[in-house]
């Protein structure tokens, strides 16, 4: 029973590698996404093993049009060429990497994510994209004072407090919202200060 396990973990830790190369900056477009579709899923069950894997860099890289760029300025203007599906699939697998993991949640920052996924919020990407990119960024605070700090200081506040008023997106901005703000009393200023409160009331 043990060298079943122990063949099974083998092999998806094979598959991930091989997901991770094929979403690498080299590799055409339609690969990349199969790459990062397969990686998504697995990260659904999986996401210690995922990112042991280093497949955060890469998945990063997709959310910023193929190049890691820490500057917020240049993911807004990769994004307007990236292909929505693409950005879909790496916003997803980067989601459940997050969920309900503390170490993952200092890995992603660590790799650049958190320019590309304001820029999502803030830019004029599709709403399913916008979607899934306040649900990452709400995993990525959950219980989390540094990343908290770190992404009022990239500019996510206001662009959340818009959303709010965004039917689509509602219910996901408020979700990284109440994260952002949870015992943290700069940040509840920050967003108070936005205007939020009355989009909150109503």
């Amino acid at each position: 029973m043990a060298a079943k396990e122990g063949l099974h973990d083998q092999s998806v830790n094979n598959e991930m590698l091989c997901n991770i190369l094929i979403i690498s900056p080299t590799s055409e477009l339609n690969v990349k996404s199969i790459g990062a579709r397969e990686l998504r899923a697995i990260a659904l069950t999986d996401s210690t093993k995922v990112a042991g894997a280093s497949a955060i860099p890469h998945l990063v890289a997709l959310l910023s049009g193929g190049t890691q760029s820490g500057i917020q300025e240049d993911a807004v203007w990769a994004l307007a060429s990236a292909p929505a599906h693409v950005q879909q699939l790496a916003a997803t697998a980067l989601a459940h990497l997050l969920a309900n993991n503390a170490g993952n949640q200092g890995m992603v920052p660590s790799a650049g994510a958190i320019p590309p996924l304001v820029a999502f919020v803030s830019a004029y990407t599709p709403a399913h994209v916008q979607q899934l990119a306040a649900t990452a960024l709400a995993h990525l605070l959950a219980n989390n004072g540094g990343n908290q700090g770190m992404m009022a200081s990239a500019g996510a506040i206001l662009p959340l407090v818009t959303l709010l008023s965004a039917e689509h997106v509602q219910d996901q901005a408020v979700f990284a919202l109440a994260h952002l703000v949870a015992n943290n009393r700069d940040n509840q200023l920050k967003v108070a200060f936005a205007d939020s409160i009355p989009s909150l009331v109503a």
